[in-house]
């Protein structure tokens, strides 16, 4: 089955594994490896795909018409499958043969009612932190009360979803009742339910994803959450992106050398070499050529060399063992960060843009002592891959649901968006200094930051240093004000931060792959006769906020208590623009408070004469 859903939603919120809603029905997005791989785009790029190991990237097919396309490519599970009819209240449990049977373009519909009222799916599915999803087996749970007995009745069809007069309009007012034993519980028991697990026991359903066979499912010690079916913690898509940037890596490189033997293509080729070479009279060079050529152009190496690797004895020596994306991001951060604060000397047809150096008469003094060099990116290419997803909560590679399911697939849905930007470079002898005079209780309420992360498995998010609070809470303040000079939609702009060791700098570009990121706005604002202007009244506005005194006494605010002084009146942005879900925000680091704690920008307030 497949459903209408725009490519940007299948990197993201309708990824493998999400539930989407489509008109009055509701669905899953099944994993990968049941997808259509007819119209699919390569938008590749080889340092992401190397470092995610897999062969390609490829953008999903939705169809010529993005807003609301009918997708060539994705399949749709149909979920949940309990549903119930508004007019008889009588639930249905929608099974494989019905979806068989269904028309076309139609909508499960109610049999036992004239008309055919349509069947609405139930708002309750159960989730778990290893990554499972299932329905609520309503069936077994309102027969499973302490006082029930031995649960006897067997008929899902005589289940009825009913409302009780008298009890308000919360979920105790809402009921499932058994019409063969009159068995029956309130809503209002979902979430006090406890004690049981994913799945116990091969008897037991559960273990699984809903597109998967029920036998499939494996044995979970995990306690299961019941949450509605679009509330937030059900999916946690883990989408990886990088800029493309002209290769720093030559041809024939150990290191390449390395990166290209453990490609999964390659060692097909390899494969294929091996057993064309044992047969007599055959070249398989000639018979590989158009292989061989696709590789060279995929990974930007010669023919020639890629053909001196086949022949050689197959042994990728020295090729480091496999490393977990919190260590290969900074790798590919580096890169990027060499070629955005200079990015006249690494010019291409997907990156091009200038560089200079603030000047006291446009920045100010203090400024100037802070950011090192701007660069105005005029072209730019990024691309996101999705490869897999957390139900719960976020976490590490521990917890992470591939975006396939089974091994044979050399692949990772992806899109592509280009755009425009701006790029700070500070002056890390400036912040190191700052770094050093902060007081000892801010450097131990960071360390208690860093060790919840730990305890919370918050694995996407990064090393916890006052640079990153300051520097975070900096990109925030400008995209709001470049959104309110430029007329940006607030979504529109993504921060990009570069604060691993040797790098200071955060990268502010469009995000849209429509024309709105491409035509210079963004970049004309980070000119010197715009800019300054932008960071005096996005630093100045950070000196207050309509909800102080709360905000800059608050404590242990938003996701997981990691923020402080920040609120949706200051510093929050919308959570598809931040790198860190909005997390790890502090305006004290910024402008300092009324204590002995000197902010980052303290002085540069200062200049401008705000106390």
């Amino acid at each position: 089955m497949s459903k209408g859903l725009r490519k940007g939603q299948l990197i993201g919120i309708h990824g493998p594994g999400a539930i989407a809603d489509i008109g009055n029905e509701s669905f899953v997005v099944t994993s990968i490896d049941q997808w259509r791989r007819d119209g699919m785009v390569p938008c590749n790029l080889v340092r992401l795909s190397d470092r995610l190991q897999v062969a390609r990237l490829l953008q999903p097919a939705t169809g010529d018409n993005r807003f609301a396309a009918e997708s060539r490519s994705v399949a749709l599970h149909r979920f949940p499958r309990w549903m119930f009819c508004q007019k008889c209240r009588f639930m249905t449990k929608w099974r494989a043969q019905d979806e068989a049977s269904l028309k076309p373009g139609t909508a499960p519909d109610c049999k036992r009612c004239s008309g055919s009222p349509a069947l609405v799916p139930m708002r309750f599915v159960q989730i778990c932190e290893n990554g499972h999803l299932d329905d609520v087996d309503w069936l077994w749970w309102v027969h499973a009360t302490p006082d029930a007995g031995p649960r006897q009745c067997q008929d899902p069809s005589r289940l009825r979803f009913v409302s009780r007069t008298g009890m308000g309009s919360g979920l105790n007012s809402l009921q499932v009742r058994c019409e063969d034993c009159a068995a029956s519980r309130s809503l209002g028991d979902l979430h006090r339910q406890g004690g049981w697990k994913c799945k116990s026991s091969e008897s037991f359903s559960g273990g699984r994803q809903p597109w998967q066979h029920p036998a499939s499912g494996e044995l979970c010690d995990a306690e299961p959450m019941v949450v509605q079916r679009g509330d937030s913690n059900v999916y946690f898509p883990s989408v990886v992106s990088a800029i493309d940037i002209p290769s720093s890596v030559k041809s024939g490189s150990h290191e390449e050398d390395a990166l290209i033997k453990d490609r999964k293509d390659f060692k097909t080729l390899k494969s294929m070499w091996e057993s064309l070479q044992n047969k007599k009279g055959i070249d398989p060079a000639d018979v590989m050529n158009e292989a061989i050529a696709r590789l060279s152009e995929e990974t930007e190496v010669d023919a020639q060399h890629i053909v001196r690797l086949l022949n050689d004895d197959g042994e990728a020596a020295g090729i480091e063992p496999k490393r977990s994306l919190s260590e290969l991001l900074p790798e590919m951060k580096a890169e990027e960060y060499v070629a955005l604060a200079q990015p006249d000397a690494v010019e291409s047809n997907q990156f091009s843009g200038t560089n200079y150096t603030p000047a006291k008469e446009h920045f100010g003094e203090a400024m100037c002592t802070i950011i090192k060099s701007i660069s105005l990116i005029t072209r730019l290419r990024e691309v996101r891959a999705l490869r897999g997803f957390h139900r719960v909560r976020p976490g590490g590679d521990e917890q992470l649901v591939p975006a396939s399911l089974s091994n044979r697939t050399d692949w990772l849905p992806a899109c592509e968006v280009f755009g425009e930007g701006i790029f700070l470079e500070f002056n890390r002898p400036t912040i190191e200094s700052w770094e050093e005079k902060l007081p000892a209780t801010e450097r131990s309420r960071l360390e208690s930051l860093q060790q919840r992360i730990n305890d919370q498995n918050l694995g996407f998010l990064p090393k916890v240093t006052p640079r990153l609070i300051a520097i975070h809470g900096l990109s925030h303040l400008l995209m709001r004000q470049l959104c309110f000079e430029s007329g940006y939609a607030s979504s529109s702009l993504r921060e990009r931060m570069y604060l691993d060791d040797g790098m200071a700098g955060v990268l502010i570009y469009t995000a849209d792959g429509d024309s709105e990121g491409t035509l210079g706005g963004l970049v004309r604002q980070g000119h010197p006769d715009r800019l300054p202007a932008a960071l005096a009244r996005a630093l100045t506005a950070a000196s207050w906020c309509s909800g102080d005194p709360l905000c800059a006494e608050g404590e242990n605010q938003g996701m997981a208590g990691l923020n402080r002084a920040a609120c949706h009146a200051c510093l929050l942005v919308s959570e598809t623009s931040c790198e860190c879900a909005n997390a790890l925000l502090d305006r004290r680091f910024l402008i300092g408070d009324s204590g002995n704690m000197e902010g980052l920008f303290s002085a540069v307030l200062s200049e401008y004469g705000v106390a």
